[in-house]
């Protein structure tokens, strides 16, 4: 693998060092906007289709960052009934390039032209957290609150709900993921994972046998699968069956997530996981640190992070990659978040 930039918020760090693994590159230095940052809970980020960073944060609202300044959406003094909560959940981008956004006391969408903030109002919705929420090729958002699905046009009409069944319980949505065939799949806690029918305007289930709740997942063309985050299993490879009411999906563990987890769970409880573009390195973010895997044969190996990763726990959170192909890894500690960059 080559070299990868490594910048890290809050922490004043900058080395370079060569990793003996895969002799990389990598240089650790401070985020320049990271001291305007209103908290230092980063929940999710997301790049818009400007190219700016959006930042939803645990009590400091929605924040967008320029590279040189952060403005901050929230309520406060000068403008207290902008947002019922401050706690920001999850956020996406529509096709007229509206920030929509769920915090833990409901549902808001941002003007980008005017940075105008909308509640949206349906009465389902009103005061609900939202759990996800994920806009789609068709120009059109989903959105998911208190163990029920929600589907919206960009202009804010509600086109449908539905109840996220399991096994004939509801459960809640941890993520909605759309593949490179458009195919919208729901992850759910405490239940599997479903696959949305447009045809029917149904959702089906497909049957999930790895015994822990997915909390997201990605496609990998290259090896003709999905990987999938789980709670408590470490990541997943799986393949679909082609009729899912009738066969069986494969689904298979992978043990180099699950090393030490006995001792130490916190490392088979994954919130996100990215393959990135430039050097195909599996990244997960669980509840303890950040990893690294090599695809090899459709099995992860370790790559070993201790060289240019901070030392101690670390409590992180969903990741994305930039179109820079800079991987962001938002936290809760150590302070904010860090990305890294290939270096060519």
């Amino acid at each position: 693998m080559k070299g990868i930039l490594l910048k890290y918020c809050i922490f004043v760090i900058s080395f370079l060092i060569t990793l003996s693994v895969s002799a990389q590159q990598v240089v650790v230095t401070e985020l320049p906007t990271q001291k305007l940052l209103p908290v230092a809970h980063i929940h999710h980020i997301l790049q818009d289709s400007e190219g700016y960073m959006w930042y939803a944060t645990e009590g400091g609202g929605l924040c967008r960052d320029n590279g040189y300044q952060i403005d901050v959406f929230r309520s406060d003094l000068n403008t207290p009934n902008l947002l019922s909560s401050n706690d920001i959940t999850c956020l996406t981008e529509d096709n007229n390039h509206h920030i929509w956004f769920g915090t833990k006391r409901g549902l808001y969408k941002l003007d980008k032209r005017n940075y105008s903030i909308t509640e949206i109002t349906n009465k389902e919705l009103q005061q609900q957290a939202i759990n996800a929420i994920r806009a789609i090729h068709d120009g059109t958002i989903w959105v998911a609150a208190d163990g029920m699905i929600y589907h919206y046009s960009n202009d804010s009409k509600l086109l449908g709900s539905y109840p996220s069944q399991w096994k004939g319980h509801k459960q809640n949505v941890s993520d909605f993921y759309e593949d490179s065939k458009h195919t919208l799949w729901i992850m759910q806690w405490w239940g599997g994972l479903l696959e949305y029918h447009p045809a029917t305007d149904h959702f089906l289930p497909h049957p999930w046998t790895c015994g822990a709740s997915p909390t997201q997942m990605i496609e990998d063309a290259q090896n003709n699968c999905y990987w999938i985050a789980t709670w408590g299993k470490g990541v997943v490879r799986f393949t679909p069956s082609a009729n899912i009411q009738t066969d069986t999906d494969n689904c298979t563990l992978q043990p180099a997530t699950l090393e030490g987890s006995e001792h130490n769970p916190h490392k088979s409880q994954i919130l996100g996981l990215l393959k990135d573009s430039r050097q195909g390195v599996l990244w997960v973010s669980a509840m303890n640190d950040l990893y690294a895997y090599q695809i090899i044969n459709n099995k992860l190996h370790p790559v070993s992070t201790e060289a240019f990763l901070p030392k101690g726990k670390k409590i992180l959170d969903r990741i994305i990659e930039d179109r820079s192909g800079n991987v962001w890894v938002p936290g809760y500690s150590p302070h904010s978040s860090f990305h890294l960059t290939p270096i060519k």
